[in-house]
């Protein structure tokens, strides 16, 4: 009896000692999240409540929250980011379509999985000057229109909304569909070569068995790669911004991550800034939890 109370002692005492050990050992991780985001985050939700310029904050409640969802252009940076969306199914479908080619191993697979993925690694920076380069009034692309003999086709493609944006998403699309393509090699890689030889037995063909076999069993690698791309073209197109139009015309390209920039650190309305990056969190977050029960709805409606 004493033997085995000792011995309940001992092992209570050895859990104790694990605890303790295990809280030692994750203490400076908790300490470095609470000093690099926790404290930033706190900072940042105070400071949306006040008319800060970086060295002096007075509190005036709501008035960037009103201030802002009553400006015209704070809706119309949504409109901009609303449109810059679009790159979103482009990316997945492209992606999606040459991951496909390169998995049956298509005549040169493995020299276009290399050419694909090239752009992915490409600074943002070279890329946005690589496209204000090209399509530049003077650029190679209005000189190929002339030489086709399509001059009434040659505009000024970064003067006008339209077709600055459309630019703007072509570079995000080039540069990001390879990695799209990598995430859904990786998951067909996943799934059994059975499945693919009972489909061909049962006389499938490639399309066939795209859209009944690969597609639904890629739906979490796609809801993963919408949801990144999604986060992707709200809060990192500064670079395409800044080295292709610089937000311009006017507002006309301006995403609403270049906006805090441009509040933050040229005009110098911090307050505002943060209150606009709370926003930008927020909107991400609904979008994020939007998604996410989608696709679960589709899973239950698959099963």
């Amino acid at each position: 009896m004493n033997n085995k109370m000792t011995l309940k002692r001992f092992g209570s005492k050895l859990v104790n000692n694990e605890t303790a050990f295990s809280w030692l050992a994750v203490t400076p991780v908790i300490l470095a999240l609470l000093v690099f985001m926790a404290v930033p985050i706190i900072n940042v939700v105070y400071h949306s409540f006040t008319l800060w310029d970086g060295l002096k904050a007075k509190f005036i409640g709501l008035e960037n929250y009103a201030y802002m969802f009553t400006n015209d252009d704070f809706w119309h940076i949504m409109g901009n980011n609303a449109l810059f969306l679009i790159a979103v199914p482009l990316i997945i479908m492209i992606s999606l379509v040459a991951a496909v080619l390169i998995y049956e191993e298509v005549k040169g697979w493995k020299l276009f999985r290399s050419v694909f993925f090239l752009p992915y690694v490409l600074s943002a920076v070279v890329v946005g000057y690589l496209f204000r380069s090209l399509f530049a009034y003077g650029g190679p692309i209005n000189q190929i229109l002339g030489f086709a003999g399509m001059e009434a086709l040659k505009t000024d493609w970064l003067s006008s909304r339209g077709t600055a944006i459309s630019v703007i998403i072509l570079a995000v699309v080039w540069t990001q569909f390879g990695y799209g393509m990598l995430v859904y090699l990786a998951g067909m890689s996943s799934i059994s070569p059975s499945v693919f030889e009972a489909s061909k037995i049962d006389g499938a063909n490639w399309f066939q068995r795209f859209v009944h076999v690969i597609l639904p069993m890629l739906i979490r690698t796609t809801e993963f790669l919408v949801i990144l791309n999604t986060i992707f073209v709200f809060t990192s197109l500064f670079d395409y911004i800044y080295t292709i139009t610089r937000g311009g015309p006017g507002y006309d390209t301006m995403p609403i991550n270049y906006w805090i920039y441009m509040k933050a650190f040229r005009s110098n309305e911090m307050g505002f800034a943060c209150a606009l990056a709370l926003v930008l969190f927020g909107i991400l977050l609904i979008i994020s939890l939007i998604q996410r029960k989608i696709v679960n709805k589709a899973d239950d409606w698959g099963e």
